[in-house]
């Protein structure tokens, strides 16, 4: 799932000088892969988008890793299938 975030990541901060191969689930989310507050909720709102999901308010968001990120999305998905 990680290649499907960077995939993300790139999408929405394509003019971005960050080496996403060294993303990895321990990155996080604000200053490892988001260099400002525009930029993570332009990211949450690609990830919300592609995943058919709501994520958890700017704050939570803020201090997430990209781990967390995957655990909410599986969460959210396995929820989608119980309903």
């Amino acid at each position: 799932m990680i290649e499907e975030l960077v995939k993300i990541f790139k999408k929405v901060m394509p003019d971005n000088r960050m080496n996403y191969g060294i993303i990895n689930e321990n990155s996080k989310l604000f200053n490892d892969i988001c260099p400002n507050s525009s930029s993570l909720i332009m990211v949450a709102f690609a990830i919300e988008k592609q995943y058919h999901i709501s994520l958890p308010g700017y704050l939570e968001i803020r201090k997430a890793t990209v781990g967390d990120i995957i655990k909410i999305i599986r969460i959210e998905l396995s929820k989608q299938k119980d309903a």
